[in-house]
């Protein structure tokens, strides 16, 4: 089962890796990868007339934020060390079937009465 603490892990090592590529080049966080970085955020503010705001659940972070960090696209995982990047894709593998259990379990509490 999917737990924050794992999700938690892969998030960390996304934002962990893309630091140390972005080292590699030369060059650190760009405004694409500021982007990225807001769409793994799960809960965003929402301003309700200008008088207060409310918490509401970011659908980008499933449908955008959540594939960049499952894809482990980062330079320095060619070549030789390609080999690493299938290891990361059991990771992502066991987060996607973590997700799909609980999405599967929410829709069956949903319909299911």
């Amino acid at each position: 089962m999917t737990s924050v603490k794992f999700i938690m892990f892969i998030m960390f090592a996304f934002i962990g890796c893309t630091l140390v590529s972005r080292m590699l080049e030369g060059a650190y966080f760009s405004s694409a990868d500021i982007v990225i970085l807001n769409q793994l955020v799960v809960f965003r503010d929402v301003q309700v007339l200008g008088l207060f705001s409310i918490p509401t659940l970011n659908l980008s972070f499933f449908t955008q934020g959540l594939p960049h960090l499952l894809m482990w696209d980062y330079p320095f995982f060619e070549g030789t060390w390609a080999l690493a990047r299938y290891f990361f894709y059991v990771l992502s593998i066991g987060v996607v079937w973590g997700i799909l259990i609980i999405f599967v379990g929410v829709l069956g509490q949903r319909f299911g009465r």
